[in-house]
């Protein structure tokens, strides 16, 4: 994800992005679905635009327009694939020519295309795999719809922070999977320490700068696709970083600053983390989205 982001970058606002960097898409798709034989296809209005693919895996041959799993796909708006049994049986062509049909959606609903895999082995035709194509879909999707000026920052703005936000949300919610996020509150002004959160950063990390309600300056920093133990990892490494910036004597708590973090799980509600945001870090919706 990190790789396709810097691509864009480098094409400077290219009015068709999907088209310019459909080789790796589909490459990475491919990598993480073990698949033989797909087709990236653009869709425009809930339609295939053509059905000639932007670039495949293996020889993708002809694709029916009509084909049953494509019409599932932009119908539902959600990967579709055949049932097992059927492709157990030799029944699959019976139905549809294509095993899995990934469609490409950013948070606002925008279907760009759909990855029509016509194969893939039997091992990586499970649950598991699915999900991970579909979450990396969602992903991709995000990107080729980020705003040219929040790609070429630092540090993502408020409005690339609140879509990153909900596409954690979706990945809590269609994935199972954690999000957590930070809120670091400077009670007291130290400068120095905005450079050690940055340091701190990983890849595909965001950070935010607001000032809340108690007129504190404060740190709203997201990790996607992490767990508890994984933040719990990240604060240890930021006191670790305090440690050797500022002496072993000194942690975040005694510099001033108080921490803040929530977990994103797929049992928990929209409801907690406006709390969270809103009650606790003292934020307001004009400054993070929910």
């Amino acid at each position: 994800l990190l790789g396709l982001r810097e691509r864009l970058r480098t094409l400077q606002g290219t009015p068709q992005p999907l088209a310019a960097l459909a080789e790796p898409i589909v490459a990475i798709l491919g990598q993480y679905g073990s698949l033989r034989v797909a087709g990236l296809y653009p869709v425009d209005d809930q339609r295939l635009v053509h059905d000639e693919p932007l670039a495949t895996l293996g020889v993708m041959g002809a694709l029916a327009v009509h084909d049953p799993l494509i019409t599932l796909c932009l119908e539902r708006n959600e990967l579709v694939s055949v049932r097992s049994n059927l492709t157990d049986n030799g029944e699959q062509s019976d139905f549809s020519s294509l095993q899995v049909c990934v469609p490409l959606m950013d948070t606002d609903g925008r279907l760009l295309a759909i990855l029509a895999v016509r194969q893939m082995p039997f091992f990586a035709f499970q649950e598991r795999t699915l999900s991970l194509l579909a979450l990396l879909a969602g992903h991709i999707a995000d990107l080729l719809n980020s705003d040219s000026h929040s790609l070429q920052l630092p540090d993502a703005d408020a409005q690339h922070f609140a879509q990153q936000l909900k596409r954690s949300l979706i990945d809590v919610q269609q994935h199972d999977l954690s999000a957590c996020l930070f809120f670091f509150e400077l009670t007291e002004p130290e400068p120095q320490l905005l450079s050690l959160f940055e340091r701190s950063q990983r890849g595909l990390d965001l950070q935010l700068n607001v000032r809340n309600q108690r007129d504190h300056q404060g740190l709203l920093v997201l990790l996607p696709l992490t767990s508890a133990e994984g933040a719990e990892g990240s604060l240890t490494r930021l006191n670790t970083l305090v440690h050797e910036h500022f002496g072993q004597q000194h942690t975040l708590q005694s510099l001033g600053v108080r921490v803040f973090p929530y977990t994103l799980e797929p049992a928990s509600e929209r409801g907690g983390l406006r709390n969270f945001l809103f009650n606790e870090c003292g934020l307001n919706d004009q400054q993070v989205a929910v």
